[in-house]
């Protein structure tokens, strides 16, 4: 697969978001937002670290494209579990759900990626032929750019896509009950 393959996909899909979004999309905490939140910022993700193995590893784009692929479509899944169940213990531990500081951000993109690495592991020493050792060299390389690329991400994602509740309306994004 050549590189006008990538940038033909990277454009579709980037079509296919623009309708998206333009669908009057209000509350970017529905299911339907984190969807749209899991798909950008796996597109994104994709976009920058596929050429960048293809160079590295001296393989085929096809071939870490594939590798890239599986990988975000677990990170995607594993992500929207993840993402619900830190709702669920902030509200648990009755601390708001937003505005998020810049600590609490940190912690939530280093320790999504220590339980991503469970399943990303295997699968990388399988696709790329490598050893343990080699994989977790090169899945704690990913663990280091990625909580960077995550936290500058979802910054910028709560600033373009900011939860709009109507006054008087209950929105459908997890919150506190009130007192």
């Amino acid at each position: 697969m050549s590189f006008e393959w990538y940038f033909f996909i990277q454009t579709n899909i980037k079509n296919i978001l623009i309708k998206f979004i333009s669908k009057g999309l209000k509350n970017m905490r529905t299911f339907r937002g984190r969807i749209m939140h899991s798909l950008l910022f796996e597109l994104v993700l994709l976009g920058i670290c596929t050429p960048i193995l293809t160079l590295i590893f001296n393989k085929s784009f096809s071939h870490t494209g594939m590798m890239s692929l599986g990988l975000s479509a677990t990170a995607m899944l594993c992500n929207g579990l993840y993402n619900y169940l830190f709702d669920r213990a902030l509200i648990f531990l009755k601390h708001p759900l937003y505005p998020r500081s810049f600590r609490l951000r940190c912690f939530h993109s280093v320790f999504f990626e220590i339980c991503l690495m469970i399943f990303s592991l295997p699968m990388i020493m399988w696709w790329m032929g490598f050893t343990f050792g080699q994989a977790l060299v090169l899945d704690l390389s990913f663990s280091l750019f990625i909580p960077v690329y995550a936290l500058v991400f979802n910054w910028v994602y709560d600033l373009v896509f900011p939860v709009v509740v109507s006054p008087g309306s209950q929105s459908d994004c997890l919150s506190l009950p009130r007192q």
